[in-house]
C-alpha cells in the first residue's frame, strides 16, 4: 500500500524486487520493480533525507500495521509503503513471511535510516 497526501494504492507483490539507478535532470532515482515489470515504482533519492521502519496500530481495527517512510529534509512523508493483509484472511493476517522480512529489515539497518 502506497498512500500520499493525494492517492492511495494498492497491490500485492513480494519482497524480491529489482532495484536499478538512473540519473536525470530532476535528480537521482531509484527504480523497484518487479521481475516481470508489471509493477515499478520510481523514487527521487535527491529528494529522500531518511528512512523509518515501524509497527504502529491501525487506525481503524485492532491489527499492526507495518510501515516504510521516505522522508524530506522536513520530515514530511514522501512516500509510505506498508505491507499488504492476506486477502483472503483479512485485514492483520499477513502473507506468510512477510512480518519475518519486515522484523529482518529492522535488525538489519534498525528504525530509521539517516540519509
Amino acid at each position: 500500500i502506497n498512500i500520499s497526501n493525494g492517492a492511495v494504492l494498492e497491490t500485492i507483490g513480494r519482497f524480491d524486487y529489482s532495484v536499478t539507478h538512473f540519473d536525470t535532470p530532476k535528480g537521482e532515482f531509484i527504480t523497484i520493480s518487479s521481475i516481470d515489470k508489471l509493477f515499478e515504482c520510481h523514487i527521487n533519492t535527491s529528494t529522500v533525507s531518511s528512512i523509518t521502519l515501524s509497527k504502529e496500530n491501525a487506525k481503524l481495527g485492532e491489527f499492526s500495521l507495518y510501515v516504510i517512510r521516505f522522508k524530506d529534509e522536513n520530515g514530511s512523508n514522501l512516500l509510505s509503503c506498508l505491507l499488504q493483509y492476506d486477502p483472503s484472511k483479512g485485514p492483520g493476517n499477513y502473507l506468510d513471511m512477510a512480518v519475518n522480512r519486515f522484523d529482518a529489515l529492522i535488525a538489519r539497518y534498525g528504525t530509521q535510516l539517516v540519509l
